[in-house]
C-alpha cells in the first residue's frame, strides 16, 4: 500500500480552513494543519478528528522560524493557506504569505494554494464590469487589497523564479457553519446601508471543494470563487428574516464570474442560498474561527 500523498494547511483550525481540512481527508490525503488557535479553534476540527484518516494537528504559529522546520519535517506536497488577509493586519497576512512560499521553494513543494479577499482585491468597479472577471485586473484602494495582490506578485515571481506551482483563490463573501456570528453576512449589523446593495454569496463547501480542485489545476491563476450572481442587501435581509436595511457597508455593487473556475478548476458553486442559509452558525466558541 501506497503512503497517502500530504498536504500541509496554515489555518487549517479557521472557518474555511477546517472545511478545506474535511474535504482533502474524504480525497484520501494526509494533512498536517498548522494554526496558532489566534482565531480558530480545535471544535473546528471535530468532524475531521472523528472520520478518520491521517491528520496530524500543530499548533504552531507559521510566522516563526519552528514553521520552517516544520515543513522541512513533514515534506508536504501541497501547502494551503487559508489564513492569510483575515482581519486587518496586513502585515502578518504578508509575513505568512512569505514564510509559506520561501519553505516551499526550501524544501522542494510542488505547489502553493491560497485564498484572498475578492473585495479588496478588485476594489470599487463600476456597474459594468459586474461580474468581475480576473482579466478586469485589480485596483484596490485599501491597505488590505494593495497587501492582497502584492502576494499574487510575490507568487508569480516565486514560479518564475523557482518553479514553484501556485493556485490564488479570490473569495467572495463566504457563509457557512463555523462561522462566527460577527462575520456571518446574513447577521452584519451596521443598519442604513441602501437595500440595492449588491453581494455575492458563496457556501463554504462549495469554497472548499474549490480549494480541493485546485490541488491540481489552475496553476499560475488567479481564479473567482464565489456564486457568480448578485444578492440585494433587501433580498439577502429578508431571506434571514431580517431587516432589509441591516446589512454591512460594503461596495455598491458586486459578483464575481466564476468562469475562469469552471474552466481551469473544473468547479462551480451548487448550494442555493436558501439551503445554505438552513445550515446555520454555530455559536461562538472560545477561540472560535473567523476563517
Amino acid at each position: 500500500m501506497t503512503d497517502p500523498r500530504r498536504v500541509m494547511v496554515v489555518g487549517g483550525a479557521g472557518f474555511v480552513g477546517s472545511h478545506v481540512t474535511d474535504r482533502l481527508l474524504q480525497g484520501g490525503w494526509a494533512v498536517d494543519v498548522v494554526d496558532d488557535l489566534s482565531s480558530g479553534s480545535l471544535a473546528n476540527l471535530a468532524q475531521a478528528r472523528s472520520q478518520g484518516g491521517h491528520l496530524t494537528i500543530h499548533h504552531l504559529d507559521a510566522t516563526q522560524p519552528e514553521f520552517d522546520q516544520l515543513v522541512a519535517l513533514r515534506r508536504p506536497e501541497v501547502i494551503v493557506n487559508t489564513a492569510v488577509f483575515i482581519g486587518d493586519d496586513v502585515v502578518r497576512s504578508l509575513t505568512l504569505t512569505v514564510a509559506m512560499l520561501h519553505s516551499a521553494q526550501r524544501h522542494h513543494v510542488t505547489k502553493v494554494v491560497f485564498t484572498l479577499p475578492a473585495v479588496s482585491l478588485y476594489g470599487p468597479a463600476p456597474a459594468k464590469d459586474i461580474p468581475l472577471k480576473e482579466s478586469r485586473g485589480f485596483e484596490p484602494d485599501d491597505e488590505l487589497g494593495v497587501a492582497a495582490q502584492a502576494a499574487v506578485r510575490l507568487a508569480e515571481v516565486a514560479r518564475t523564479r523557482h518553479a514553484l506551482e501556485f493556485t490564488a483563490l479570490a473569495l467572495a463573501d463566504v457563509y457557512g457553519p463555523r462561522q462566527r456570528p460577527e462575520r456571518d453576512p446574513v447577521r452584519w449589523s451596521q443598519s442604513g446601508q441602501p437595500p440595492e446593495r449588491t453581494f455575492d454569496l458563496v457556501y463554504v463547501e462549495d469554497v472548499a471543494e474549490a480549494v480541493f480542485q485546485a490541488l491540481g489545476r489552475g496553476g499560475g491563476l488567479v481564479v473567482n470563487i464565489g456564486a457568480g450572481e448578485a444578492v440585494t442587501a433587501g433580498e439577502l435581509a429578508r431571506a434571514a428574516g431580517g431587516d432589509p436595511m441591516a446589512v454591512a457597508l460594503r461596495p455598491q455593487r458586486f459578483a464575481l464570474s466564476v468562469v475562469r473556475a469552471r474552466i481551469h478548476l473544473s468547479w462551480a458553486p451548487w448550494t442555493p442560498l436558501a439551503d445554505g442559509l438552513l445550515s446555520g452558525t454555530d455559536p461562538p466558541t472560545q477561540g472560535g474561527s473567523t476563517r
